[in-house]
């Protein structure tokens, strides 16, 4: 069994990228957490009834 070294520049690559895609979700993930309570209970109510789609 051989242990590869694994080049710097493939290092970080590997932590950068997913640091990158991170960004624009944490401000959501913000938001999310410091939602007042009730308020995603009050936003629902203001979004159109569904109708069921009817086949046949």
């Amino acid at each position: 069994m051989s242990t590869d070294v694994i080049p710097k520049w493939r290092r970080s690559t590997g932590w950068v990228r997913p640091g990158v895609l991170a960004v624009p979700f944490l401000p959501c993930a913000c938001f999310k957490i410091a939602q007042p309570q009730g308020f995603l209970e009050e936003e629902i109510k203001t979004y159109p009834r569904v109708q069921p789609c009817r086949s046949g």
